[in-house]
């Protein structure tokens, strides 16, 4: 019976099992590059080459930033901003706009869920004036998602910026 009503949750609502966040000792998420979290997620493959217990991983940036919506002028002081590999689509969910799959937006360009959408008025088109860390950034929304699949992880109120984007928000080289 659990092993049902687990695949039924999964299926139906794409819930991750597991979240691993790597702190430094202040109890700070800590920032590690893409070749670490690429020796991270091979190890735990070793690990699980047996047992067959993991249908995926993915190592994925999620940042907690302002937003305002320059054409509304309507400010919303916390939403998550992520990025993911997408290799890992299939075991973790999809994005999808107007029903079909979107791939990660081009640099500098952003997408927004429709329930983050919602909070600043928000349409196809507009500027975002996005705040992390004492700097600002201007992006253009190229799609607004459907509140399906991965759009609805961790409350469902996300932008989703390609891996570039996403550290030069942060301040940080890509390599």
């Amino acid at each position: 019976m659990t092993s049902l009503v687990e695949t039924l949750i999964y299926e139906n609502y794409h819930t991750v099992d597991e979240v691993i966040y790597i702190r430094e000792s202040s109890g700070n998420r800590s920032i590690i590059n893409g070749t670490t979290a690429d020796e991270i997620s091979d190890r735990i493959r070793e690990i699980d080459n047996s047992k067959d217990l993991i249908d995926g991983i993915s190592w994925e940036i999620d940042i907690e930033v302002s937003l305002l919506n320059e054409r509304t002028d309507l400010l919303e002081p916390s939403v998550s901003l992520r990025s993911f590999s997408k290799d890992t689509t299939g075991a973790f969910g999809r994005l999808y706009s107007g029903g079909f799959e979107v791939d990660l937006p081009d640099e500098n360009f952003l997408y927004m869920t429709e329930n983050a959408a919602g909070e600043v008025n928000a349409e196809i088109g507009d500027v975002l004036n996005i705040s992390y860390s004492g700097s600002t950034f201007q992006l253009i929304i190229s799609e607004i998602i459907d509140q399906e699949g991965r759009a609805n992880l961790f409350g469902g109120e996300n932008l989703y910026v390609s891996f570039p984007t996403a550290w030069k928000i942060m301040g940080l080289d890509m390599n």
